[in-house]
């Protein structure tokens, strides 16, 4: 994620920027097609921390939030995309 976005209708989903989601489907419907529906990706843990309890929640986030890694990055068998964190 490159900012911050707070969910403000149902099936929003409030994200910061540099957390890392999956696209699970873009866009999510043809009445918001500025939305895309995302999952959260877990974080490797660190030093015997817990993962979040956000990892693997899904929901609406625009499109203009997410930053997709170049094209050989990502896995040619993936049918979904990785949205990485802006620097």
């Amino acid at each position: 994620m490159i900012q911050d976005f707070s969910a403000s209708a149902p099936g929003e989903m409030t994200v910061s920027r540099g957390q890392q989601v999956e696209v699970v489907e873009a866009p999510a419907s043809p009445a918001s097609p500025d939305m895309v529906r995302v999952r959260i990706v877990p974080a490797a843990p660190t030093s015997g921390a817990a993962v979040a309890s956000s990892s693997g929640a899904e929901g609406l986030v625009p499109y203009s939030c997410l930053k997709f890694p170049p094209r050989s990055q990502l896995n040619s068998n993936s049918r979904t995309e990785l949205a990485e964190h802006g620097e």
